[in-house]
């Protein structure tokens, strides 16, 4: 009777201990390549005069591409890893930062193996359509790797108690729109706004009424 709040009582401890480190390191991680990238978008292109800074190596333009995408699957790998009992080993944090990335490793691998990766908006179409669908799955299914997850909210604050928290709706309603945006590139210009309305239009209204809806969870303690 009693097994199932303590292991939810144990899971929001973790989820403590481990979410502000875990966006801590991802603001860092994210700013650092928004940096990095800046003098690469200044050398992307030849310089008009005789006189000019030199191209950049292919090598360090696909490997700031692979960090570039691994950034943007952070949340969604992150979310995915609340499917593992992670809070149950010894070490939470460990624990949880392992299955993180070798979930961040494989999609990434996905992203860059994709057909279309080579195409102006290929890896971002990928990388959209990856985490509209695990934020999307988790919802259609009972948003249950929100609660107490890292990327979610935690039942030790009371804020929420089911559907999506405010991380989770911000990157669902972001790549649904990017998704659409893709895939309306893929049509003729006169059925694009259909397009856009109909795939990113229910995603928008059915995150943002699970959002809000006063309903709790089986899962809270």
């Amino acid at each position: 009777m009693t097994a199932e709040p303590a292991d939810a009582d144990r899971e929001a401890a973790a989820q403590r201990e481990v979410a502000g480190g875990f966006f801590v390191l991802l603001a860092v991680v994210q700013v650092a390549l928004a940096v990095a990238v800046l003098p690469l978008l200044r050398r992307a292109r030849r310089h008009a005069g005789p006189y000019g800074p030199k191209p950049v190596p292919r090598a360090v333009v696909a490997t700031v591409e692979v960090l570039l995408v691994a950034a943007a699957l952070a949340i969604p790998a992150a979310l995915v890893a609340e499917a593992a009992p992670w809070w149950r080993f010894a070490h939470p944090a460990a624990s949880f930062a392992g299955l993180t990335a070798v979930l961040l490793a494989a999609t990434t691998l996905l992203v860059r193996l994709a057909p279309g990766y080579r195409s102006t908006l290929g890896p971002l179409g990928a990388v959209a359509g990856l985490t509209t669908l695990a934020v999307g799955l988790d919802v259609v299914t009972g948003a249950r790797l929100q609660l107490n997850g890292v990327v979610g909210y935690s039942a030790l604050e009371g804020g929420r108690y089911a559907g999506l928290g405010t991380v989770g709706l911000g990157v669902f309603v972001a790549a649904a729109l990017l998704s659409a945006g893709w895939l309306a590139q893929r049509v003729r210009r006169g059925w694009r706004p259909t397009v856009m309305v109909i795939v990113a239009g229910p995603p928008w209204w059915s995150s943002a009424a699970r959002t809000w809806a006063p309903t709790r969870s089986a899962r809270s303690p």
